[in-house]
Order: C-alpha cells, then structure tokens, then sequence
C-alpha cells in the first residue's frame, strides 16, 4: 500500500514537472507567434497607408495592431499564471516525496541559504560588469517589450485617427468606421464575459493570512 502511494506520487511530480517545463515553452512560442504575427501586419499596415487605392482606411488596421498586442501583453500574464500554478504544484509533490529539485535546500545557517552558495560561485568566476551573469525575471522584461509595444500601438491608432478629423464630417465614412469600432469590440466584450477568459483571486480568502507561510507549508506539504 505504502509503495503504490509512493509511486503514486513520484507519477504526480513527474508529470507536473513535465507540465511546468510544457508551460514555459509555450510562453516562448506564443511571443514568437506573435512577434512574427505583428511583423506581417506592421507591413500590412504601411502598405495600406502607402496605397491610394485600399479598400480599408489605415486606422483599421492601426486598431487591429493595437487590440492584438494588447491581447498579446494579457496572454502573457495568464501564460506566467499557469507556469506558476505547475511550479507550486511541483513543489508540493516534492515535499510528499522529501527531495529536491526546484526548491532550494533548507541549510542551518538561516541568513546563509542556498542562493548564498550560489550566486558566491557565480562571483567566483570574476567577468567583468559587462559579462557576467544578472538576475533578471526573463518572464517580466517580456512584459516590459510587450507593453511597450501595445502603448505605440495605441498612439498610433490615435494619430491615425486625429488624421481623420476634418471639417466638414464625412459622415459616411464616420458611420461606416464607428460600426467597425462598434462591432469588434461588442464581440471583445461577449467573448470576454461568456467565454470566461479571465477569472480573477478571491483576495478577501485571504485576509489576515500570512502568505509567505502559506507558501511555505504548501510546497513542503504540510497542508492536510
């Protein structure tokens, strides 16, 4: 009995381990996708503002570049979600089995950790200010690019449409151009509420709780 518990575990650890690292690639796949997604319509973008003869207006375009990197800059944030729920959960099955392998060691010495050990023996190898290795969150500098490049999206698609204004309306093409705004963003906001794309923390859950010893107890299982 003790043993099939056991390898019952060891196949949980296993596979949310296997499902962490499957997480951290798509993340990666899905900036690429969408980096080359953005290039293809930044050409498309500048060959419909170059054209005298397109049948769609550059700020069409302009609002689709916006809303896809604005969507790009959420999914990256729902993808570090899902990363992060494996890594706990991998942390946990850790604690079951008694090893480690994403956590670091608990040593005697209390302000002597693990990362002390470490980041010594990266400061042992001397590379200059220029070379040497940072600890930088990868994952967030990604949402730093991402955001940046949703707010030049967004101020091109207001200086596209600033360009529009003119005196007297052209209240066709005004019309015309409201019921494409109008269109996308009701199917933005029916999507968005029935499709249950977001679902946000129960924060009041944890009121008064200490987190850090939350975290603590539940990656070395102690939660019964």
């Amino acid at each position: 009995m003790e043993n099939n518990n056991k390898n019952k575990q060891t196949l949980e650890f296993e596979n949310s381990l296997k499902l962490r690292t499957f997480e951290i690639d798509l993340f990666w796949k899905r900036s690429w996708f969408f980096g080359a997604l953005l290039i293809a319509m930044v050409a498309a973008f500048y060959q419909v503002k170059s054209s005298t003869t397109s049948l769609f207006p550059p700020v069409t375009l302009a609002f689709i570049l916006m809303i896809t990197t604005l969507l790009q800059c959420l999914m990256n944030r729902g993808s570090k979600f899902w990363q992060e729920r494996w890594e706990y959960m991998t942390m946990n099955r850790e604690g079951a089995l008694n090893i480690e392998l994403t956590k670091l060691k608990k040593l005697k010495d209390p302000e002597k950790g693990e990362w002390y050990y470490i980041n010594g023996s990266i400061l042992a190898k001397n590379e200059n200010f220029l070379t040497r290795s940072r600890r930088f969150s990868v994952s967030k500098l990604t949402f730093l690019v991402w955001d940046i490049i949703f707010i030049c999206t967004f101020l091109n698609w207001l200086n596209e449409s600033a360009q529009l204004i003119s005196f007297p309306i052209n209240w066709f093409f005004t019309i015309k151009l409201s019921l494409f705004y109008f269109s996308i963003l009701i199917y933005l906001i029916f999507f968005w509420v029935n499709g249950k794309v977001y679902e946000g923390f129960n924060t009041k859950a944890y009121l008064g709780v200490n987190l850090e010893r939350l975290c603590e107890d539940y990656a070395d299982n102690k939660i019964e």
